[in-house]
C-alpha cells in the first residue's frame, strides 16, 4: 500500500504547476523540494490513517472487553443460581424430614388432640424457613456489595 501511495503522490506532485515544467533528474534543488513535499505528504497521510485505525482498534477492544465482562457475569450468575437451587433442595429435604420426625413424635405423645399443637408446629416451621431464606438473601447482598467495590 505504501508503494501505491508513494506513486500516487509523485504523480499528483508532477501534475502541479511547481513541478510541471521542471526536469527533476537535472535540477537537484527541485528534486530535493519534490522529495521533501512527497515525504511530508506521505507522513501526513500515514499519520492520519494510523490515528483513524488506532481509534477503531480502541473502540473494538473496549466493546470486546465489555462483552467478555457481560459473559463472565452471566456465567457467575448461572453458577450461583445452580448452587442456590441445590442448597435449597437439600435444605427443603432436611426441613421436611425434621418436620416429619417432630410430627411423628407428637403423634406418639398425643399432642395433636387439640388444634393449638398443629398451629405451633406450623408457626415454628415457617419461622425456621423464613430465617434461612433471610440469611441467604443478606449473605448474597453482602457478596454483591463486596464484588461491586
Amino acid at each position: 500500500m505504501r508503494k501505491i501511495l508513494t506513486e500516487t503522490i509523485e504523480r499528483a506532485l508532477l501534475l502541479e504547476k511547481n513541478f510541471k515544467d521542471v526536469d527533476l533528474n537535472k535540477d537537484k534543488n527541485s528534486r530535493k523540494i519534490f522529495e521533501a513535499a512527497r515525504n511530508a505528504l506521505i507522513a501526513g497521510i500515514v499519520e492520519e490513517v494510523k490515528e483513524e485505525e488506532k481509534d477503531k482498534i480502541k473502540q473494538k477492544a473496549i466493546e470486546e472487553a465489555q462483552e467478555e465482562i457481560k459473559n463472565q457475569k452471566l456465567i457467575h450468575k448461572i453458577k450461583e443460581l445452580r448452587t442456590l437451587t441445590i442448597i435449597g433442595i437439600i435444605i427443603a429435604f432436611f426441613v421436611g424430614m425434621a418436620v416429619n420426625q417432630v410430627t411423628g413424635l407428637f403423634v406418639l405423645l398425643g399432642f395433636f388432640r387439640k388444634w393449638y399443637g398443629m398451629l405451633i408446629i406450623l408457626t415454628v416451621s415457617i419461622v425456621i424457613v423464613m430465617s434461612i431464606i433471610n440469611y441467604w438473601i443478606l449473605k448474597e447482598e453482602k457478596n454483591e456489595r463486596n464484588n461491586s467495590k
